[in-house]
């Protein structure tokens, strides 16, 4: 399994799942909530390749990342964690310059940073299980809209999901 290395000498495990055949998007990160691993995106991967391909991650202090905490850690800290996974995975070869981010609880709050702070990285943020999202689309619903986004080369919109639960 490859590793990120962030600025302060701590190492992020990270596993590029290749796209599905046919599949046209620029990828997505699924970015898990908060002491999940990486792993625990495994019954839903598949789905995601259809939009490019799939990088899944394991939090400071899970799975086979370092347990290395800087003082008054933050979710926008998590957010530039991410982004150096995003660079480790560009660098090897295994995804462009920017890719959809799927953000799930913790990890949805830190996508918004995400696309905050790095938006030539980021093609479309999107939440789930997050207090904004509380009772919103489905996963496959959002993984469709996706989908669907990179066919019309725009950015996914709400009334993208709307169409989709139709």
């Amino acid at each position: 399994m490859p590793h990120a290395q962030l600025s302060d000498g701590a190492r992020l495990a990270y596993t590029v799942h290749p796209a599905a055949p046919g599949a046209s998007g620029p990828g997505v990160l699924l970015f898990a909530g908060q002491a999940l691993a990486g792993s625990s995106w495994a019954p839903v991967v598949d789905d995601f390749r259809a939009a490019g391909p799939v990088i899944t991650f394991d939090h400071r202090g899970i799975g086979a990342s370092d347990d290395v905490f800087p003082r008054g850690w933050s979710t926008r800290d998590c957010a530039a964690d991410a982004l150096a996974v995003l660079d480790a995975a560009r660098a090897d070869g295994a995804i462009g310059d920017a890719v959809d981010v799927y953000g799930f609880s913790m990890g949805g709050r830190a996508a918004q940073w995400l696309a905050a702070d790095a938006e030539l990285r980021v093609e479309g943020a999107h939440r789930g299980a997050d207090h904004l999202t509380e009772g919103g689309p489905r996963l496959r619903v959002v993984v469709v809209a996706m989908s669907q986004q990179h066919e019309r080369d725009r950015p996914c919109r709400g009334d993208d999901l709307a169409q989709v639960l139709v």
